[in-house]
């Protein structure tokens, strides 16, 4: 008898959406859900949001916490946010059972000799995160055409005048708004002529390859 394979799924954008509103929600701004957005658009345009299994299922979420773990990272670097990467809040909210996070972590997984659950649950999913960000930071700047195009990305989500213009230049995504990972020339060039050193600390950050600012 022939083996039937297992069915491969995507974890669409709708079913995460309102987990990602409040995740990704540093300055209460509409355009961090969009980055948000584009961003998992982006991982599923590079097969990272597919699964066949439910812990294939788990480690797209985890993927969906390291995008928002770079937000954080970027939005302190650039505008001196002091909001962190609240995992284990996170993975309640997206319904991730210990158990399954056990399972997905596996006996290697380099945490310390912490004792408290919800302290090791933290630790576990901070490595997990960690060992998916290379992977993650690899398909978002792939996507976006570079470092500068990935910088523009993030950096137009606090810039009013930017994201005016990115509306009447950027490609258009799938419900009308324009695409932040497929932006103009004419954006990034503006981005790089007006630079400021106050820019410099995330777009060197992002230029680095996104490394962990607080681990």
């Amino acid at each position: 008898m022939r083996e039937r394979k297992p069915t491969v799924r995507t974890l669409s954008w709708a079913e995460i959406a309102n987990h990602a509103t409040w995740m990704f929600s540093i300055r209460a701004v509409e355009s961090e859900t969009r980055w948000a957005e584009s961003a998992w658009q982006a991982l599923t345009s590079r097969g990272l949001t597919a699964y066949d299994n439910l812990l294939g299922r788990y480690r797209g979420l985890i993927r969906l916490m390291v995008l928002a773990t770079l937000y954080h990272e970027f939005s302190h670097l650039a505008w001196g946010e002091e909001a962190r990467p609240e995992y284990g809040s996170w993975a309640y909210d997206l319904g991730l059972q210990d158990f399954r996070l056990g399972q997905l972590a596996g006996p290697d997984l380099a945490v310390g000799d912490e004792t408290n659950d919800e302290i090791l649950v933290e630790e576990a999913l901070a490595a997990m995160v960690e060992e998916e960000r290379m992977a993650v930071v690899a398909a978002l700047t792939e996507e976006a055409g570079g470092r500068l195009g990935l910088f523009a990305s993030m950096w137009m989500t606090g810039e009013t005048d930017v994201r005016e213009e990115e509306g009447r230049h950027g490609e258009e995504g799938q419900d009308g708004e324009a695409d932040l990972f497929h932006l103009d020339q004419s954006i990034l060039d503006r981005l790089r002529s007006e630079a400021t050193p106050d820019m410099m600390p995330a777009f060197e950050w992002v230029t680095d390859g996104l490394p962990s600012v607080w681990r």
